[in-house]
């Protein structure tokens, strides 16, 4: 946002009904299943690793935490139901193989990997390259990786196919910006009667804690500020791509918050309201 004469079109335009079908992703993308307490969808739709984290978040969720063989059996299995087209999807610093986004990251510190839960908060399960160690004694998959290859290798997929360090359905680090298609965990919406690999989409979309009627946020993409029209809110935070919280605060209705000092990007407004909701809000902020 160049200047500020868009801001009264833009609030007078913008409705909370049109950003809640808004998502970031087309719904007819999603393949998903269930595994123990947790609902998956993958998603067939190309991103880079902190749009495909934001997206997550913005449907309910996170990018997919792997923590035993049997819940990277499980994934595996439906993958191979959900008619991927492996070239679509491909990590080129990935020795040219195809890869799925899962939730780890050593973005922080180089070798720290780290996953990232909905709230933000981080757990290390790996420390340092392919001659590393898992943490706590965590479940990892790891190919003959992670090598942070060219020192530009920062997210963590899953292997659809083979590469020269690792086979299909390990792991492997690879940039952050490849455009690779993605999983979203989250919780099992007990209200539906879910299913496996079904692709029945209802679950997630319905967990997509959206903004609701009373909850107005502009402009977005952001500059140098945005603003949060509401009276029902009485916290707001702002997450980034790392899962750390960068600005946290009361609110007052219609505030004005500045985010002059954040670098461009994509982060995640989580505003807490007074009848106990948490809604979520991508936002990307331009210079």
């Amino acid at each position: 946002m160049k200047n500020l004469l868009p801001l009264i079109g833009l609030g007078l335009l913008i409705s909370t009904s049109l950003i809640s079908q808004n998502l970031c992703t087309d719904t007819s993308n999603f393949f998903t299943f269930q595994f123990n307490n947790s609902d998956y969808t993958i998603v067939k739709d190309g991103k880079s690793w902190s749009d495909a984290m934001a997206c997550a978040n913005q449907l309910g969720g996170v990018l997919a935490q792997i923590d035993s063989q049997e819940e990277q059996d499980a994934i595996w299995d439906e993958i191979q139901n959900a008619n991927i087209i492996n070239s679509n999807t491909v990590a080129p610093d990935g020795g040219q193989g195809s890869y799925i986004w899962l939730g780890g990251t050593d973005a922080g510190v180089e070798g720290d990997w780290v996953w990232i839960d909905l709230d933000g908060n981080t757990t290390q399960f790996w420390q340092g390259a392919a001659d590393g160690n898992p943490v706590s004694g965590l479940y990892n998959n790891w190919g003959n990786e992670p090598d942070d290859y060219l020192g530009q290798q920062d997210g963590l997929a899953l292997g659809l196919t083979s590469w020269p360090l690792g086979a299909a359905g390990e792991w492997n680090d690879v940039n952050v910006e490849n455009l690779l298609y993605f999983i979203v965990e989250s919780d099992v919406d007990t209200s539906s009667s879910g299913g496996g690999g079904n692709n029945d989409t209802t679950s997630i979309v319905e967990n997509n804690n959206q903004l609701t009627d009373n909850v107005v946020l502009y402009p977005n993409p952001a500059s140098n500020y945005f603003f949060i029209q509401s009276n029902d809110i009485v916290k707001v935070e702002i997450i980034n791509t790392l899962g750390q919280i960068v600005f946290k605060q009361k609110f007052l209705p219609q505030n004005k918050i500045d985010v002059s000092g954040f670098i461009e990007g994509l982060f995640i407004v989580k505003i807490f309201t007074k009848n106990d909701k948490i809604l979520t809000q991508n936002l990307k902020i331009i210079r």
